[in-house]
């Protein structure tokens, strides 16, 4: 691809990572976020990083690998804001921009397809991700089947969930993220890191949403449980 940033360019990893650590609120990062993305955007478009031999491959160029982490620092303030037509909006442009999802989109794409209930958007994006599939991605997909009545498929993607993590029920069942998990920085597939994880990701929907909860209690209480 043949391009080159000139040392002076404006460096938006920096500009991002001092914002977002930053005391201001998230709906004032945002509106600092989008000056950002705008200058970032124009200098990329200059140097015809925009063209078609790009798009689909954003986070492994490296010229706009800081653009795409930059995007996804977004998307997390969209979250933060309860935004979430607005996150589905920019992380669909983002999976077209980095087809791979080296970032990890598609999980926060999910849980935001499960809050608007969408759950057309949120089959074909499992279709699109089916031989990388993760009890991030089935935890809101189980939900999101569960507000829109399919309870069937609910329990079907719930039991194909536990035979990738044994974990995840258990610790809903139990209540244990009432009483919060460490943070979670490295996890293994199958692990009680990554349940947690996936758990706390999905929190806002499991804890106003008692009816899934009584959901998995029917389902599996007898096996999980915890003895009284």
């Amino acid at each position: 691809m043949g391009r080159k940033r000139k040392e002076n360019d404006f460096d938006i990893q920096e500009a991002v990572a001092a914002l977002m650590e930053s005391p201001f609120p998230s709906f004032a990062k945002i509106v600092q976020m989008d000056e950002f993305l705008e200058r970032e955007e124009d200098n990329l478009r200059r140097q015809g990083f925009f063209e078609k031999d790009c798009i689909g491959d954003f986070y492994l160029i490296l010229e706009t690998r800081g653009y795409m982490r930059a995007l996804y620092a977004k998307l997390q303030l969209f979250d933060e804001l309860g935004r979430s037509k607005d996150g589905i909006d920019l992380a669909e442009h983002m999976l077209k921009l980095n087809e791979n999802d080296n970032l990890g989109v598609r999980y926060m794409l999910m849980r935001f397809y499960s809050d608007v209930i969408d759950l057309d958007r949120a089959k074909k994006l499992r279709k699109r991700f089916r031989d990388d599939i993760s009890v991030m991605l089935l935890l809101p997909l189980a939900i999101t089947y569960f507000r829109s009545g399919d309870y069937s498929s609910c329990l079907e993607t719930l039991d194909e969930m536990d035979r990738m993590n044994g974990y995840v029920i258990p610790e809903i069942i139990n209540e244990s993220f009432d009483e919060g998990y460490d943070e979670v920085d490295f996890y293994s597939p199958g692990s009680i890191e990554e349940a947690h994880l996936a758990i706390e990701q999905s929190e806002n929907f499991i804890s106003p949403c008692y009816g899934f909860y009584e959901f998995l209690l029917m389902n599996y209480d007898e096996e999980f449980s915890e003895e009284e």
